[in-house]
């Protein structure tokens, strides 16, 4: 197999690892905030549960944002296993996700501002539910102040809220050392990389094979809707496929042809059936030959040789 370096994968693309701070609104009870004694047999059998301090909507716009720019990465890159956390993101699509990214960030800072704005509004509200909630469920009415006191003190204030908040990511690569010593382990590495890559974006063409057939099997309905999700899939794995896997490249067409001709069709569910019942078994072959075709196309050689 075709010795990987680091610069040659990196030339196809880059990391990104998406971070995103968020504030929820909890906090957890503990027993004696209910006037009930922390013994073992409460630890083993009761769990309290977390009390909200501010109505779960009026975080819902910030938590849509945080949805959209997670959703956004996932959708154009796939796990880079050797690094926790950051995601293999393909060279044509880098600028876009970036401006896209930065638009969603532009979009939370506006919202986080609208949130702090009217979180003593949103604080005062929830004060009335507490007290009725933290009443009904303390066992003694003498501890509800005291519950209430505490959960006071666990709201920030508006400064410290504002900083709880962020959309963050950085791009980056992974170098070979600069001194020229390597561990002898980077080929390896890279070439384990790119077959984790490669099995996970062939998972996802079998992974949808897999729920339509389910669907068609305990004789659930197929609707538009169904049809665009599957759609969706070939799409974004039609521009996910940038080690030009075959395989994939011909399980993703199957799946489209199949899908287009089950969704004109009255017999939809054994249209699928037929066309999409050895889709996973051939996705399960020729792995590493696979990622020996992408080592060659990394590191140059397959060109060279259809150049001969």
């Amino acid at each position: 197999m075709a010795k990987l370096s680091w610069a040659d994968l990196f030339l196809s693309g880059s990391l990104i690892d998406l971070d995103i701070s968020f504030w929820d609104g909890l906090v957890r009870l503990r027993p004696e905030d209910l006037g009930i004694a922390r013994t073992d047999d409460v630890k083993t059998a009761l769990t309290f549960g977390h009390e909200r301090l501010v109505s779960k909507g009026h975080l819902k716009a910030l938590r849509d944002l945080a949805y959209e720019a997670r959703k956004l990465v996932t959708e154009n890159s796939v796990t880079f296993k050797l690094v926790p956390g950051a995601r293999y993101l393909p060279k044509a699509k880098r600028a876009d996700i970036d401006q896209r990214l930065e638009r969603i960030r532009e979009r939370f800072g506006v919202a986080v501002e609208k949130f702090c704005h009217e979180f003593p509004t949103y604080q005062e509200a929830m004060r009335g539910i507490l007290r009725r909630a933290i009443t009904d469920a303390a066992k003694h009415e003498d501890v509800v102040e005291v519950t209430l006191q505490r959960l006071e003190g666990k709201y920030p204030s508006v400064d410290k809220l504002r900083k709880t908040f962020a959309i963050s990511w950085k791009i980056f690569s992974i170098a070979a050392p600069q001194d020229g010593e390597t561990t002898g382990d980077e080929g390896s590495s890279v070439t384990e990389a790119v077959r984790d890559m490669i099995k996970e974006l062939r998972g996802e063409v079998a992974a949808k094979t897999k729920d339509l057939l389910a669907l068609v099997a305990k004789g659930g309905k197929l609707t538009e809707r169904t049809w665009r999700s599957a759609r969706a899939v070939c799409d974004r794995l039609e521009s996910m496929n940038v080690f030009s896997d075959e395989t994939l490249s011909a399980a993703i067409t199957r799946l489209r042809t199949v899908v287009a001709q089950a969704a004109q069709r009255d017999d939809a569910g054994e249209v699928l059936s037929e066309g999409l019942n050895t889709i996973e078994s051939d996705l399960n072959q020729n792995l590493e030959e696979a990622a020996q075709a992408a080592a060659d196309r990394l590191t140059g050689r397959m060109t060279r040789r259809m150049r001969a």
